[in-house]
């Protein structure tokens, strides 16, 4: 199947759709988190998120890095910098939350809908710039 895609698209693509599949265990973890921890602790959905962002970046490093764009040895940098673009995103998404529960009023679950597809269109897009670069630092 792969052999057929890459025939009609080019490889980037290819690799950017596996990159977005990559985010759907990853994300499974995340909202597991997000929706269980509130449920049954009560209304911490902060650091459910939290929680859940440890879950996912970790199932979301290893499933780019070994799938999408089938890197080997140390990965230390890539590692680094993908955590920080997550951090960065996890930041970006606390904040986006807060603001859509507290001051708009939104169901921290509906509030986290846009926040994610902000998230994923960054994710991919720098994801992509992470794991091109040359290996020779790795």
């Amino acid at each position: 199947m792969w052999i057929l895609l890459s025939s009609l698209v080019s490889e980037i693509w290819i690799k950017r759709f596996k990159v977005a599949l990559s985010g759907i265990p990853s994300d499974i973890a995340y909202y597991g988190c997000y929706i269980l921890i509130p449920f049954y602790f009560g209304p911490y959905y902060l650091t459910a998120s939290l929680i859940g962002f440890v879950a996912y970046w970790i199932i979301n490093f290893l499933f780019v890095r070994n799938w999408a764009f089938e890197k080997k040895g140390n990965g230390f940098r890539q590692a680094l910098q993908h955590v920080t673009l997550h951090i960065a995103c996890q930041a970006m998404s606390m904040v986006g939350i807060h603001i859509l529960t507290q001051k708009w009023g939104w169901n921290y679950i509906i509030a986290q809908i846009p926040i994610s597809v902000l998230y994923t269109c960054i994710n991919v897009f720098v994801t992509e710039h992470i794991f091109h670069q040359k290996d020779s630092a790795a």
